[in-house]
Order: structure tokens, then sequence, then C-alpha cells
């Protein structure tokens, strides 16, 4: 099944995310932690309930904090 219209705004939000943290000076900034909250309260506040912002929240913390850590797996090997 194709992503629906939504879903692909959904990926485009999330995308938008990521591409910041490509494009940072410093990944480890607390600034990437709290813009996460504000770009999807301020795109998806009236179209996700407070669970799924939550969750989506959450699961872009997990992945940044991935990051974070990954880069620096990587400096010890």
């Amino acid at each position: 099944m194709k992503p629906t219209f939504e879903q692909k705004q959904l990926c485009d939000t999330i995308k938008m995310i990521v591409s910041t943290w490509m494009n940072t000076n410093d990944i480890n900034s607390p600034t990437h932690d709290s813009d996460i909250r504000e770009l999807i309260y301020s795109e998806w506040f009236d179209r996700l309930s407070e669970t799924d912002i939550e969750n989506l929240e959450d699961s872009l913390h997990q992945l940044l904090w991935f990051i974070r850590d990954y880069k620096y797996e990587i400096e010890k090997s």
C-alpha cells in the first residue's frame, strides 16, 4: 500500500528534523532536543493525538541519541 498524503507529510517533517542534524556544527547541542518538540508541535499539534506526538517525539530523541552515541563508538575503535 502506498503511503497516504498525511504519512508523506509526516515523513517530510521527520526528514526536516534529521536534516538539521546533518548540517549542524554541534550534534551534541541540547538545542536539537528542544527543536524536536517545537517542530512536531508546530506541524502536528492539531493532527495527531497527544500520545502520538509523545511517541513520535520519543522515537526521534532515541534516533538522535543513537546517532550521537554511534559517533563516539567510531572514535573509540
